[in-house]
């Protein structure tokens, strides 16, 4: 067809385009308006960017086919590129394949979002043929009988010429040529933002494809439909076996229709995060539930206990403290009927539909296989983020794994970065798919403020640092800046340190002008974290003194609620100086909150404050765990904290969890978090990394306990060993697991396919290669400690040395020098390894490849030494020493450090581009002669190597390596191997062998129990506990073992006691009190104790130190720290006067320890009673100390300490 005639039908014509990439066919189809286009010329797929268009006019066509440069696509960059046009025949168009195209073609990049041209790159334009890619002759060329003759795969290459029948294209396919050009990890890096917007991004990307497909999908024709059945479904690609990472943006449009009879109402609009959960939980599925503080976690596991309950199943709630316990079971008790709570010291309703339990009581019923977990359906776990918790964290992996694979799971965190990881092991251990649910942003976005003022004419002066914009967080440098010079200003005018009062007064001062600002500008309730007891009572008793928050009315209140509180209390308990000075901070509008309060106190506080009466609360940190009680603001008196052993800065998780607490859903449009600045600042990074680092990512903190073992040793259904592996710490080797059996069968099909020995030489020729293998080993050894302890004046620049540069060549190298591999790090903690730098000759296109450890090859008695073909200079290598086989005793003549280094110089100067035709240096030619004719030298004969006499080594170790590895080189010598003529065929073979039996060995040791890292020690443990006649040999547990199941700490020194007859000469007063020393932890002056109590404190302590030497001789990495300073006698005579019968106030007199401290710990002594009492009776059958333990428990369980929780009662 001529070329004018094509143009001037083309009009009335359609265009047909076949193929993809750059090879395609375009077929010219005639319109006849009689006869409508045939349905299989439908456009194959209405990919986003489309196919040609149905008409074009002479000018649009000549325009893309003749300039392409005119099109947005080859938008130039400041540097123009330059493009080869090629020669167009638009005759050819109608069989585009035959066109002669250019390898490579220029490609643009652009911006993965603005679409902004950023870069050019060249691309392949052919890519491997396919059988619909080629014309009808050579398709007929290869239907020719004798195929045998046809090549379809060029010698040398791996991919050549598919011929096979292409099967239906599906829209998949289609979607998988096209090419995305640009990296997510880029735009990561290009665009800096918050995780939250890029999971926004990634939800927003998905939802457009999803569009995309759905449009394919309906115009797709039927045949390949019928293919592709589920292509309109997305398949995310998944990251992890069991945990599915649902999407909590996009909103559930027809939630009401999908659930139209739900087990529970709310009487307000759900979040999308809870009707996913909600959506979950009626398909019968797992949670972990990550949100923010306030988010409304606490529906999720409502609706479990509703959908519980509906199935006429149980459901159980589990909470971290007894405090939350409590507070649940008032909230869950106004919203179910039919609630229970088991706590240490409280058992109500335990056959309850829902019950509400510590962990720890949880974990105790399931070693117990109690049946209180029958018809359990849901588990709810709160507070999950706690496993981080060094004392108690074990106990929520012991439970994870203990429960039963038929009981669903919901937990419950604050934001935590590792969710995924930690669903996935639960998973792992459940073997059942975890749903992770996570909120991007907070309900009420949070203000991070700095306060620098200290009087009303200052308390203005708060000055913003960062802020909530959307899914992210902002930084305000600015306002950084401006606080910095307020406080350095008057910083400058202080003329000395302040002293404790003073500090105290400028205290007052500080937080009186920023609550009445706070107050003015309504932005109370709050809280204010100090990370002192003693500083809270201060602060709190200050405040009151000066500001009055209450009205007349609220007052009124806040007394007929305090005076009904403690009504339940003996009279001489109600005017306690603590409860006196509460109900005055109260009323004021004050409360305080910490470890220290009395229970009943701290619950009054509670409730008065979720009335919206206590408009200031002073807290430590424990007081942002569990319990629901946000503020307006948050107010830090500092940052700083002591851990125990060091005052630090706090921790991201640390400072997010408290400013959490900052905004009340439904109430405030914004939370203010403030941090009180009363001294110079820290630099902004400080602040950047506790505002915007990462939380603490869950950890595993899973410990061995004398307990677990005994218990473990008497269960049929679980070992320690198992207990062990399924732990979170040993997660990441279990998801190896079955990865690990492929390959063990993989290498058990190899080494049963190796080749059978039968040289009468080489019969063990196996045994050769492991001395080889022993030798190498020892040699290698040799020569570390001649580099790194020779004389100064053998390990020097110019030394010759034998190099292996390949698996069989070796050739000789002049050191340069010796340095460190990593020369910028200077922590003293850390070794330095030495690095060599060695000249060799080189030859002309040969690459040095450094050789490792593993590659053995057969004994040699003298090196091989390759003398380059064609040597072209010096090349320089560097290594750690493991390719220097010998040190030789020859030197390079008149070369020193100095010339050494010219030497180097001179090389890495010739091989950068622009000097790599420079002539050498003549110090530089001078050496390589010199290699040269000392490499011919040694050719000719033995090398000679250096000797320890050389080296000036004297020490034993390094004989006796010289000596072992002469005494090896002895015995390979007696081999008749090497006489084969087959050698190095079966030294091969040889090597496989061994090398695959390593492997797998090793593969078997690593799913074996003694890979596992906590063995050793359960070793070690299992031994003391066989030491102390707790199991015998055959593992049988005895008695001893027996009552020690009934603790689950101190299980060893509470056995021994109770074995000992420690209580028999002790009264049942004086029993109680000895025992507060292993549960009183405070440091406190010991006070001064009767002459009973202080023999029963040296027999306690000779019983503890027993216990810990024979820990010791066992191996166990214990310290005195681990129990004898543990025990502390400091509440003794307290704990005594108190089971004598005095009252609370009359202890009170002789401790400066805290009323809430002593409460708790003559709680806890009452539980180690109980247990005593169990084992005494149901295991030992003594009735005298059962009855012993009663009397005491009986003592100490009385007025105040054991009033009942207002949550409860």
């Amino acid at each position: 067809m001529a070329e004018n005639e094509f143009l001037e039908n083309i009009e009335n014509s359609r265009l047909l385009e076949i193929g993809h990439g750059s090879k395609s066919i375009l077929h010219l189809i005639q319109e006849d308006p009689s006869n409508p286009t045939p349905p299989h010329l439908t456009p194959i797929s209405p990919l986003p960017f489309g196919f040609p268009p149905n008409t074009f006019i002479t000018e649009t066509l000549d325009s893309y086919l003749n300039d392409v440069t005119n099109t947005s696509l080859y938008e130039r960059l400041s540097c123009t590129p330059e493009v080869w046009e090629p020669v167009i025949k638009q005759t050819c168009l109608l069989t585009a394949h035959h066109l002669s195209t250019h390898p490579f073609q220029l490609a643009v990049r652009r911006h993965p979002i603005t679409g902004a041209l950023q870069d050019y790159y060249e691309e392949c334009t052919e890519p491997p043929a396919r059988r619909e890619d080629c014309n009808e002759d050579v398709i007929a060329l290869l239907k020719l009988d004798r195929p045998d003759q046809l090549m379809t795969h060029p010698p040398g290459f791996q991919t050549g010429l598919d011929t096979n029948t292409a099967s239906t294209v599906g829209i998949q396919d289609m979607f998988s040529s096209v090419k995305v050009d640009f990296s997510w990890v880029e735009l990561q890096e290009a665009e800096n933002k918050s995780e939250e917007l890029e999971a926004k991004d990634s939800v927003e990307f998905d939802t457009e494809l999803d569009m995309v497909l759905k449009q394919a999908e309906e115009n797709t024709p039927s045949v390949l439909k019928q293919t592709n059945k589920s292509i309109s479904h997305k398949q995310p690609r998944k990251a992890y076996e069991y945990t599915i990472i649902e999407d909590s943006l996009s909103e559930i449009i027809n939630y009401n229709e999908l659930l139209p009879h739900p087990a529970m109402q709310f009487s307000f609009e759900l979040d999308i995060f809870q009707k996913k959960a909600i959506m979950l939980l009626e398909q019968h599925e797992s949670l972990f539930v990550a949100a923010h503080t306030s988010a409304g976690k606490t529906v999720v596991a409502e609706y479990a206990i509703a959908l519980a309950k509906k199935h006429h199943k149980k459901a159980i709630y589990t909470s971290p403290i007894k405090a939350l316990s409590n507070q649940k079971y008032r909230d869950f008790k106004d919203t179910f009927s039919d609630v229970g709570i088991i706590t240490g010291d409280v058992q109500l309703e335990k056959t309850a539909q829902c019950l509400i339990m510590t962990t720890e009581i949880l974990r105790s019923f399931l070693y117990r296989n109690d049946n209180i977990m029958s018809d359990v359906e849901w588990v709810i776990f709160d507070e999950v983020h706690y496993i981080n918790d060094e004392e108690r964290g074990v106990v929520w992996e012991e439970v994870l794994i203990m429960l039963p694979q038929d009981v669903r799971i919901v937990m419950l965190s604050a934001t935590v970065p590792n969710a995924e990881d930690f669903a996935e092991w639960v998973g792992q251990t459940k073997r059942a798919n975890i749903h992770v649910i996570k909120t991007l942003k907070r309900p009420v976005p949070l203000r991070h403020c700095i306060y620098t003022g200290n009087s009303s004419k200052t308390c203005d002066q708060q000055f913003t640092i960062a802020y909530n914009k959307g899914l992210s967080m902002v930084e305000n440098v600015e306002g950084f800046k401006e606080a910095n010079t307020v406080i350095k200003e008057r910083l400058r005018h202080q003329v000395r340190q302040p002293d404790y009062n003073t500090q105290l007064k400028q205290d007052r001062n500080i937080w009186k002008s920023l609550i009445d600002s706070l107050n003015k500008e309504e932005k109370l309730p709050l809280i204010g974290f100090v990370f002192s007891r003693k500083k809270c009572d201060e602060l709190a008793e200050m405040m009151a003194n000066t500001v009055c928050l209450t009205t007349g009315s609220q007052r009124g209140s806040i007394h007929n609620f305090f005076t009904k509180s403690i009504a339940r209390l003996n009279p001489c308990d109600r005017v306690l100086p603590q409860i006196v000075r509460m109900l005055f901070l109260l009323k004021k509008g004050v409360g305080v909150h910490h470890s220290g309060i009395l229970p009943i106190l701290k619950e009054i506080v509670e409730l008065l404050y979720q009335r919206g009466v206590v408009k200031v609360l002073f807290a430590t940190e424990t007081f942002a765990i569990g319990v629901n009680m946000p503020a307006r603001t948050v107010v830090f008196d500092s940052i700083v904290k002591f851990d125990g052993q060091n005052r630090r800065n706090l921790h991201p998780g640390e400072y997010i969890q408290m400013a959490g607490r900052a905004g009340r859903r439904g109430k405030d449009d914004q939370g203010f978090v403030i941090i009180i600045a009363k001294n110079e600042l820290p630099d902004f990074s400080v602040f950047h990394e506790m505002m915007f680092g990462k939380p603490l990512t869950l950890s595993s903190k899973f410990r061995l306990r004398y307990s677990m073992i005994l218990i473990t040793l008497t269960s049929q259904s679980l070992s320690t060993e198992e207990l062990i592996r399924k732990s979170f710490a040993e997660s990441d080797t279990t998801k190896q697991e079955s990865t690990i059996r492929e390959e063990i069968t993989e290498l058990e099909k190899t080494l049963s396919s190796l080749p059978l020995i039968t040289d009468p030489y080489c019969l063990d020729i196996v045994g050769y290669y492991k001395l080889c293998v022993t030798r190498a080993d020892l040699n290698r050894r040799v020569i570390k400690t001649a580099l790194e302890k020779g004389h100064r004046n053998t390990i020097t620049s110019g030394r010759i040395m034998i190099v292996r540069i390949d698996k069989s060549k070796y050739t000789i190298g002049a050191l340069m020098f010796v340095g460190l591999q990593n020369p910028t790090n200077l922590n003293p903690n850390i070794a330095q390894k030495r690095s060599y730098t060695l000249a060799i000759l080189r030859e002309k296109n040969y690459v040095f490849t450094p050789i490792g450890s593993d590659y053995i090859e057969s004994y040699r008695r003298d090196f091989p030494l390759i003398f380059p073909e064609n040597v072209d200079g010096l090349e320089l290598i560097e290594t750690d020493g493991i390719q220097i086989v010998a040190i030789c005793q020859q030197m390079v003549k008149k070369f020193d450090s100095g010339t050494a280094k010219r030497v180097v110089e001179d090389v890495r100067r010739r091989k950068q581009p622009r000097n790599s035709r420079d002539p050498p240096e003549n110090y530089t030619i001078s050496l390589l002669e010199e290699l040269k004719r000392i490499l011919v030298s040694y050719s000719m004969g033995q090398v000679p190597t250096v000797t320890a006499k050389d080296l000036h080594i004297s020490t034993l170790d390094f004989a006796d390596l010289n000596h072992n590895l002469s005494q090896i080189e002895k015995n390979l010598e007696t081999f008749p191997c090497e006489n084969s003529p087959n050698f190095l065929e079966l030294f091969s073979i040889a090597r496989e062998k061994v090398n695959t039996q390593n492997q797998l060995k090793n593969a078997k040791y690593f799913l074996s129990n003694e890979s596992l890292l906590l063995i050793p020690e359960y070793r070690k443990r299992l031994h003391v506990l066989q030491r102390l006649d707790y199991v015998d040999e055959g593992m049988i547990v005895q008695t001893k073992g027996k009552i020690g199941t009934g603790f689950s700490v101190n299980e060893l020194l509470y056995t021994e006691l109770i074995v000992s007859n420690f209580f028999q000469e002790l009264t049942a007063q004086e029993s109680v009190a000895l025992l507060s020393c292993i549960i009183f932890h405070q440091n406190v002056e010991e006070p001064i104790l009767n002459e009973k109590l202080k023999q029963g404190r040296d027999k306690l302590l000779e019983i503890a130190k027993c216990i810990v030497n024979c820990e010791r001789e066992c191996d166990l990495p214990v310290s005195d720290d681990d129990l004898l300073e543990q025990l502390n006698f400091g509440l003794v005579e307290v704990v005594y006067e108190w089971a004598m019968g005095k009252t609370f106030a009359e202890i009170m007199e002789n401790t400066q320890v805290h009323e809430g401290i002593i409460v708790r710990c003559i709680q806890q002594l009452n539980e180690v009673c109980r247990n005593i009492r169990e084992v005494a009776h149901t295991i030992m059958g003594t009735e005298e100390l059962s009855d012993k333990m009663k009397l005491a428990s009986d003592c100490i369980k009385r007025d105040i300490i054991f009033t009942g929780s207002l949550y409860i009662n």
